[in-house]
């Protein structure tokens, strides 16, 4: 299967949160040679953004509160829980400090 450029920077997202170094800059180097650099760092930013703000709310919030809140769909704040399961708010901070230092 072939994967469309919209689906290799959530392919590339995904890498750099578990830690997968050597995957994520393949995907990269794939998005640089279809789009500019500003555009791939944005929107890494706003999944980081959603990221952090469905770890944070998930503290205090219900599956259905949250998906209200953030104006998406269950099944999709529930895949990107599971994802975080493992990763602290720091990490998620830490990651989005680094984009904007990008």
């Amino acid at each position: 299967m072939w994967l469309t450029g919209h689906e290799n920077i959530f392919l590339l997202a995904d890498y750099w949160l578990s830690g997968k170094t050597n995957n994520a800059l393949e995907e990269l180097h794939k998005l640089f040679e279809k789009d500019h650099a500003l555009k791939i760092i944005a929107t890494l930013n706003t999944i980081v953004k959603k990221w952090l703000k469905i770890k944070i709310e998930y503290q205090t919030k219900n599956l259905f509160e949250i998906s209200k809140a953030l104006n998406t769909n269950k099944s999709a704040i529930e895949k990107d829980q599971a994802k975080l399961k493992n990763i602290s708010v720091q990490k998620l901070v830490e990651m989005k400090n680094n984009l904007l230092q990008a």
